[in-house]
């Protein structure tokens, strides 16, 4: 019995620490691809995309983690993960993602280039990857954002974010 609440209680840390490092990774983001910027004046487009998808895959690592933990601690945790699922497949913009995803792959896939529809151009890199990437980043927001404080944590990096680059387009 002491095994089994000993496994529990570190099958519950390692959820804490997998909703902190996908909440780190959001919030990085929203700070950092905002303010990245070239000062040798070539597009930084390019690497505000590598930065996205690795902080997506940090991000998706992580809720794996976190599913493959609750599925250890038994049902009732699973059950509930699968209903935050649900919720999220219930909000009205699911349905139009799920056809425009669907409609990126099958043009990847039927595309003339796929290698340059799957990765984009070498200027810019926005091909299907990416644009999955941005799904996903938001779909893991969107189910594991709850409460007021990660709100107010989402809201003050947007806006501190904000005050550099306002004062960099007075500055120019």
């Amino acid at each position: 019995l002491a095994g089994a609440s000993q496994r529990a209680d570190t099958m519950a840390k390692l959820i804490r620490y997998c909703e902190g490092v996908m909440e780190a990774s959001w919030l990085t983001a929203l700070v950092s691809i905002p303010l990245f910027l070239a000062p040798w004046g070539e597009s930084t487009q390019t690497e505000k995309s590598y930065l996205l998808r690795s902080l997506t895959i940090c991000m998706l690592t992580a809720w794996a983690i976190k599913l493959i933990s609750q599925l250890g601690l038994g049902a009732g945790k699973w059950s509930s993960t699968g209903a935050s699922l649900r919720t999220v497949l219930k909000t009205p913009l699911a349905r139009p993602t799920m056809i425009l995803v669907a409609v990126w792959v099958t043009s990847t896939v039927l595309s003339l280039d796929p290698w340059v529809s799957s990765w984009g151009t070498t200027g810019r890199r926005d091909g299907t990857y990416t644009a999955l990437c941005c799904v996903l980043f938001f779909a893991a927001m969107a189910t594991h954002v709850r409460s007021d404080r990660q709100i107010e944590r989402i809201v003050t990096a947007a806006i501190l974010t904000t005050i550099p680059i306002c004062l960099y387009g007075i500055g120019q």
